[in-house]
């Protein structure tokens, strides 16, 4: 009796958590850990998101194990800013937010709250959560992207993908290298 209700609890926490998981579909997620230069995670470092495009800011606070999670938040740019009293204060700039999960990581150093780092990079950030590669590309970068071979239609659209490439022309009518894809892509 005891093992059938432990399969009914776990059968109805797996059912739940696919609710949870559907509703953020169209949102992101930063989250991250904040240390000290010893790498020892910094509980109670207060933590505040803005977003560069609205000028809405979200402030929240490490729990005991350092972390911090943002929960869903609108895709943009972000500046990121970790403080903590006895610790010189830290920004991330230009931080771009698509659709997914970003580790937003602060290492901050000791020092006195009138100092400050500032760390400014328009690169896109590594995801070390996954070996996903992905690039998201907004309606008016579509409409503006050339269209060389309407016949094809979408398929031309996997040559600009990161890490996409033609196959080679062969005898058996593949494609002729990045000069004309075609349809034989590998990514």
């Amino acid at each position: 009796m005891r093992a059938l209700r432990v399969i009914l609890g776990l059968y109805l926490l797996i059912c739940v958590a696919g609710f949870g998981f559907a509703q953020n579909s169209n949102s992101s997620d930063i989250r991250g850990t904040a240390t000290d230069a010893s790498g020892a995670v910094l509980p109670g470092v207060t933590v505040t998101v803005v977003n560069n495009e609205t000028g809405v800011s979200r402030v929240f606070v490490t729990n005991s194990d350092g972390l911090y999670d943002t929960n869903s938040i609108l895709p943009g740019t972000y500046t990121v800013t970790f403080t903590k009293e006895g610790f010189q204060r830290l920004v991330k700039n230009s931080i771009v937010l698509q659709v997914g999960l970003v580790t937003v990581d602060g290492a901050m150093k000791v020092g006195s709250v009138t100092e400050e780092v500032v760390v400014t990079s328009n690169l896109p950030l590594l995801k070390t959560e996954d070996a996903q590669v992905s690039n998201t590309l907004s309606t008016q970068q579509l409409t503006n992207l050339p269209n060389v071979d309407p016949a094809n239609g979408w398929t031309y659209l996997l040559k600009l993908l990161p890490g996409a490439t033609s196959t080679p022309g062969g005898t058996n009518g593949g494609g002729s290298g990045d000069q004309n894809p075609g349809v034989d892509q590998a990514v």
